[in-house]
């Protein structure tokens, strides 16, 4: 049996320094977005108690609907807690080391398929600085992914050493660990079952010589490798079954808003969002032509790509869906090619294989399309590029050439990594970043606004106060206008309103509110509120008599809602028939809430009340 190539100590020190060097501006950067909710505010990560909660519940939450279970990247984030509290250098180091792994695993992989130690080199390093995959690797949750595609790698790699080893030479300890590994890989991410098909691909593309000499193809290890993995997955399923209640998310429950490929269905608000039977079959093959132009011209990263920021594809010649199928019949021309080159046809199918759990084809995910889910299949992707490249170095007059162009390639590549990484510095950054890369997405104006309102509350007052709010309330409207249908927005959109002292403009947020979520009395109570201060300045009896309406309905919601009390009580106390309900409002107020900010005006209104004749 031939031994496959070795990778020499100096090519594994150059690929751990270019997957480290180009990320080394990254220490330092604050926890922002998903970040705040999966790890500095997660309760869960702080104790064993509650880490034990954690890990068998929901990832982002029991409340929470997306039938997302991933209790190892929740238990590495622990054990960061756990090491240095929510100090982010030490969470950035651990993400460096996870990618100079799957870097190193990499190598080791394509060396293993029978690549050229120039081809492997090639591959690995084009992984390491590749600048879309910043996202996965500078943003904290994105370990989910680097994690989950090193497991992916290494199952890869001790499952083809199980078969070229001899029970003496340490078979089962090989086959041990590929199934380790596998189930690790899926306890970090679902996109790990691509693992599933890659290994039988894998089997049959690109065979390893068994000890013996024959190829040991997908019928040979049916029994003794096949079995094992058969099981791991059906373990696996089991418990998140039994976590979840499911086994994958409703398409129901999937916002269309960052999801668009959902099937077309009217919104609380009336307005149809969603795609057509046309539309899901198409845009997927527009995906795949956006994820083949990141991987060849990166020039271009967004952090976001949320309704309306890629429209969806209804025609099959729109010029996406058109490149998207021919980057795939590229990849199937490949995989036909097996016999003459079994490593290209596995880099191939590796890549669509990878990406299929994610691609929106076969059933709808979370979101449209995000960066971070091509780290795994770029792997793929970015070994047959290697491998292409190396057939161009194996002519004489072209090997010059091709070397000099790659290496010039990793240096652009790596520069544009590093520029990308600041983006990701802190909330500021990040949203900024957001609405630069992607303009028209609800989410992205969504989340800036957000920010924005943010900084001008701590400023409280003054003329840079009111520059931030003027700018919040504009990304805010535009979110608005792009998907009305958020509720988070419609929330920073009243708060900012309520901020610049225009209670008038809240009244079609509140409406959308109310519409949103029917069972939120803090909703009507806001509302009757905006009426009240517009009833001091229009047509009163009308405002008030609405008012009074909606802080019915607030408390037929949640009769302990003091601040309805409070509204409710001083409109009642406007009328000298209502005395007694008045001072009975005032009264639960104070109970509720003995540390209401109005106290003082309440307790000389109810002294008002009690007074003689009050």
């Amino acid at each position: 049996m031939t031994r496959p190539a070795r990778a020499a100590p100096l090519t594994l020190a150059l690929v751990v320094l270019a997957a480290v060097l180009p990320y080394l501006n990254a220490f330092g950067h604050a926890f922002v977005r998903d970040d705040e909710v999966i790890i500095r505010d997660n309760a869960g990560l702080r104790s064993l108690p509650a880490l034990r909660e954690a890990l068998l519940s929901n990832y982002w939450g029991e409340a929470a609907a997306d039938a997302q279970w991933r209790p190892l990247a929740l238990l590495s984030w622990a054990a960061n807690y756990a090491a240095g509290g929510l100090r982010t250098a030490g969470y950035t180091a651990v993400d460096l080391a996870i990618h100079a792994g799957a870097c190193l695993a990499l190598l080791r992989l394509a060396l293993s398929l029978g690549a050229s130690r120039l081809a492997a080199t090639a591959a690995a390093l084009l992984f390491a600085v590749h600048p879309v995959h910043t996202e996965a690797v500078t943003g904290f949750v994105g370990r989910a992914d680097t994690l989950a595609t090193l497991f992916v790698l290494l199952a890869l790699l001790w499952h083809r050493r199980a078969a070229a080893c001899s029970v003496a030479n340490g078979s089962v300890a090989a086959r041990a660990l590929a199934t380790l590994f596998l189930a690790l890989a899926l306890l970090t991410k679902e996109s790990a079952v691509a693992a599933l098909l890659l290994i039988p691909a894998m089997d049959w593309l690109a065979p390893v010589q068994g000890p013996e000499g024959r190829p040991a193809g997908v019928r040979a290890r049916l029994r003794r490798d096949y079995a094992l993995y058969a099981a791991v997955a059906v373990a696996y399923f089991a418990a998140r079954f039994a976590v979840l209640g499911t086994l994958s998310r409703d398409p129901d429950t999937i916002l269309p808003a960052f999801n668009p490929l959902v099937p077309e269905r009217p919104t609380p608000l009336g307005d149809l969002r969603g795609a057509g039977p046309a539309e899901r079959l198409l845009t997927p093959f527009a995906l795949v032509a956006e994820a083949a132009r990141l991987l060849v011209w990166p020039a271009h990263l967004s952090m976001d790509y949320s309704f309306e920021q890629l429209p969806l594809a209804g025609s099959l010649f729109d010029w996406r869906v058109l490149l998207g199928l021919l980057v795939m019949a590229l990849a199937l021309a490949a995989v036909l090619r097996r016999r003459r080159a079994p490593a290209l046809a596995f880099a191939a199918a590796f890549a669509l294989l990878a990406w299929l759990p994610t691609a929106n084809l076969l059933f709808p995910i979370g979101t449209l399309f995000a960066e971070r889910l091509l780290y795994l299949p770029s792997a793929g992707a970015l070994l047959a590029l290697a491998l292409l490249l190396d057939r161009l170095a194996g002519r004489p007059r072209w090997r010059a050439p091709v070397i000099g162009l790659t290496a010039v390639a990793l240096l652009a590549l790596g520069a544009r990594t590093w520029a990308r990484n600041p983006a990701w510095r802190d909330s500021g950054a990040v949203t900024a970043a957001m609405v630069a890369d992607a303009p028209a997405s609800f989410l992205s104006h969504s989340a800036r606004g957000s920010h924005l309102l943010l900084l001008a509350q701590a400023e409280r007052s003054g003329p840079r106060a009111a520059a931030l709010r003027a700018e919040a309330r504009r990304h805010l409207e535009t979110s608005l206008a792009i998907s009305p249908e958020s509720e988070q927005t419609n929330r920073a959109f009243v708060g900012v309103c309520w901020d610049d002292g225009d209670p008038g403009a809240t009244l079609p947020a509140y409406e959308r509110l109310a519409r949103l979520d029917p069972q939120d009395a803090r909703v009507h109570q806001g509302w009757a509120m905006a009426l009240i201060e517009l009833a001091k300045s229009g047509d009163e009896q009308a405002r008030l008599a609405e008012a009074q309406a909606h802080l019915e309905r607030a408390l037929a919601l949640d009769p302990r809602e003091a601040d309805a009390l409070y509204a409710r009580g001083m409109l009642r106390a406007l009328d000298p028939k209502r005395r007694s309900d008045a001072l009975a409002d005032l009264q639960a107020v104070l109970r509720l809430r003995p540390d209401h900010p109005e106290r003082a005006q309440i307790e000389a209104e109810i002294g008002r009340l009690q007074a003689p004749g009050g």
